[in-house]
């Protein structure tokens, strides 16, 4: 008498299923980084085995299961449109009888069996506070066809869906937004405390005094108002350093080698005298090479 036991036929279903799995995931890594892999899955060749694999379960080709297949908050879901592909594969019957942006009316049936009918309204889903939703605003009559078909899909065809009774529609509109990601605030540098005003070759008025702890008359002269007394000795063609000295020496009452060594306060008067004095510029010395 043999000594031979067979296998359960439960056995060589999983070694078979085992061997599949096997090839299937060499053929997701040789696709896992293709532009047919959905960006969700781009680079994940488990994700992409582990697609196609529950795709062949519903009978489809396993290009067809990456296109139709979306797993939101890790459940495996379809899309309306294909979940009511696999129905009329199976041989059920839908007909659209009305179908408008606020109704939407559809009929189902299997072979034999009579007409399950089932009607979606607009207040439906505003009950349910799906209207806010971006795509109910764009397309509430698409939204509203999708509804009514993955319920028909549920009461007709269950035993064709197994398992994946809920459209990805209706579970990305049940799905809570991921709350907003706050961004760490880039330390912000402390504000000098004195911004200087950009220097421009026009330039010939002084900028008012800006608020400062220390008097004008501690503080060195500004670039800004330097640059004023420069722009008004320039008009008058006054090249010479030792003219202008001179000039500047006769305005403060004091001898001044360099308009560098001036403070604010002396800046400003300089300029000012610069500003509106009539006899300014001076007759005397005022040619270029002076």
């Amino acid at each position: 008498m043999s000594t031979d036991v067979a296998i359960p036929a439960v056995h060589n279903d999983l070694a078979l299923f085992v061997e599949q799995a096997s090839q299937v995931h060499t053929i997701a890594k040789a696709l896992c980084n293709t532009s047919f892999v959905p960006t969700s899955m781009r680079g994940k060749p488990d994700e992409i085995a582990a697609c196609i694999l529950y795709g062949s379960e519903l009978d489809l080709p396993p290009m067809t299961s990456l296109r139709t297949i979306d797993v939101i908050q890790g459940r495996p879901t379809l899309s309306a449109n294909a979940m009511r592909g696999l129905a009329m594969k199976d041989g059920i019957r839908f007909r659209l009888d009305e179908t408008t942006e606020t109704r939407c009316v559809m009929s189902a049936q299997r072979p034999g069996q009579a007409w399950t009918t089932v009607t979606w309204h607009i207040d439906q889903a505003r009950k349910l506070g799906l209207t806010a939703k971006d795509n109910w605003k764009n397309q509430p009559g698409v939204m509203l066809i999708a509804r009514a078909t993955s319920q028909l899909c549920r009461l007709v065809a269950a035993n064709v869906l197994i398992g994946a009774t809920y459209s990805s529609e209706e579970i990305r509109d049940l799905t809570p937004p991921e709350p907003a990601k706050v961004q760490a605030s880039k330390p912000v540098s402390p504000a000098p405390m004195y911004a200087e005003p950009e220097l421009t070759p026009e330039l010939t008025q002084a900028a008012p005094p800006p608020e400062f702890e220390e008097s004008e008359d501690q503080m060195s002269i500004f670039p800004a108002t330097r640059a004023a007394i420069m722009t008004k000795f320039a008009e008058a063609s006054i090249k010479n350093r030792d003219k202008r000295n001179e000039i500047i020496s006769g305005v403060l009452g004091r001898k001044v080698v360099t308009v560098n060594n001036l403070s604010e306060a002396e800046g400003r008067a300089v300029l000012e005298m610069l500003n509106s004095d009539e006899n300014w510029p001076p007759v005397e010395g005022a040619e270029a090479g002076a």
